[in-house]
């Protein structure tokens, strides 16, 4: 059977425990009179303030131990206690020592009353934090420093997607030179969007000759600053190119040639699709040449029907393999006929419920607009696609170019 006892703070067995309490703890114990003066001191606290014994502790104060920044906060805090009555618990702190260093404890200090329920100085308990919030403080150094460096490379990111944008079309070549919008006989327009800051999707349209037009479209693969790398290889590459090969597909194998060695550097595995056309401004011939790119969709114009255009020839992607042929394909547009070249990240668009927007979709687009003017035509094939995908970003890089033939002698 269990002895019930009944403590009193003079019992002989209440001492014992709080002997007991006050050697073995490890967290600081003190109490403090009206002044602030240590009082009794458990050896946690002792050993933490030097202090060689009780005897030589009983006295002191703060400022016998602390630097004086720490000493009058914690002087302010017990008078505050002392006139107040309420406790302070559980607060962080920072104990600046004479040499210089900092160690954390969490306080709590409360008002130490009498018998009768005078305050009649202070006590509290100190657990040593310092590991605990050293930790945290050089976490959040770590979180900080991760946030700058993000914040300086979403900026570089964001510079590289400005100087990217230069490398698309801000205008189109005229063909005859210096004509008016209605005497054209070809009319451009393009749509270009990363997924994310930059992309590694690219398109040219410029003037070969006074009657050729050359439009060039590529795919890099994957996303990120990795592809826009290698846009910014291509787009070096076919403007050098362009003025050496009049034929598309010695162009694009001029231009495989001259990508292989560059691509074959990385240890992953890198490759571009492209495709490369050419149109007669006068006559309406196009010849283009394909490196595992989509086919273009044509619109023609005597039966307003879209179709892909046939392709007979299956050339590789771009850097896969240094000799390689690639075929030059020829079709001869009707007036009024319209062409649609795209990258892959069009007709792999899903909506909610995983379906793809599809080539199929896109070519019936392309009928449904191709009568309009071809920046508005590109417009509404955008609106249907993010209408289609229930989003106003595309999870890849997209690209759209469109021209329509009005003839050889275009008129309003």
């Amino acid at each position: 059977m269990i002895k019930k006892h009944t403590w009193s703070l003079g019992s002989k067995e209440a001492k014992i425990y709080l002997q007991n309490l006050l050697e073995n703890i490890p967290d600081a114990i003190y109490f403090k009179d009206l002044d602030s003066r240590f009082l009794l001191v458990n050896n946690s606290c002792m050993m933490k303030h030097g202090f060689p014994s009780l005897k030589d502790t009983i006295g002191k104060t703060d400022a016998d131990v602390f630097t004086k920044e720490h000493a009058e906060q914690a002087l302010k805090d017990e008078k505050k206690i002392l006139s107040s009555g309420e406790p302070i618990v559980g607060i962080e702190e920072a104990e600046t020592w004479p040499d210089g260093s900092v160690t954390w404890v969490s306080t709590t200090k409360m008002p130490m009353r009498s018998p009768d329920g005078d305050v009649m100085g202070t006590f509290g308990v100190s657990r040593d934090i310092t590991d605990k919030k050293t930790a945290e403080l050089r976490a959040a150094e770590f979180s900080a420093e991760i946030e700058r460096l993000k914040d300086a490379m979403e900026a570089d990111l964001r510079m590289a997607g400005q100087l990217q944008k230069a490398f698309f079309p801000n205008s189109y070549p005229t063909f005859p030179l210096n004509a008016e919008p209605e005497d054209q006989s070809v009319e451009f327009s393009h749509y270009t969007q990363a997924c994310g800051l930059v992309g590694g999707d690219l398109c040219s349209i410029k003037a070969i000759s006074k009657k050729e037009a050359g439009i060039f479209l590529c795919d890099v693969m994957g996303h990120g600053v990795r592809a826009a790398l290698g846009t910014a290889v291509v787009r070096s590459l076919i403007e050098e190119i362009s003025v050496l090969e009049s034929d598309p597909g010695s162009f694009m194998q001029h231009l495989n040639q001259r990508i292989c060695p560059i691509f074959r550097q990385s240890e992953d595995l890198m490759f571009i699709t492209a495709l490369y056309l050419i149109i007669n401004t006068e006559t309406g011939l196009v010849r283009f040449a394909s490196a595992g790119h989509p086919r273009p969709v044509r619109y023609t114009s005597k039966c307003r029907l879209s179709t892909s255009i046939l392709d007979p020839f299956r050339s590789p992607a771009l850097a896969l393999f240094e000799d390689c042929e690639f075929k030059t394909v020829e079709q001869q547009l009707d007036p009024g006929d319209v062409l649609l070249m795209y990258s892959d990240g069009i007709y792999e668009a899903t909506n909610p419920d995983q379906e793809q927007f599809g080539k199929a979709r896109l070519a019936e687009n392309l009928t449904n607009y191709a009568r309009q003017p071809v920046r508005l035509m590109l417009d509404a094939i955008i609106s249907d696609l993010h209408s289609f995908s229930s989003s106003d970003v595309f999870e890849d890089d997209v690209c759209l170019v469109g021209m329509k033939w009005k003839g050889p002698a275009a008129k309003a």
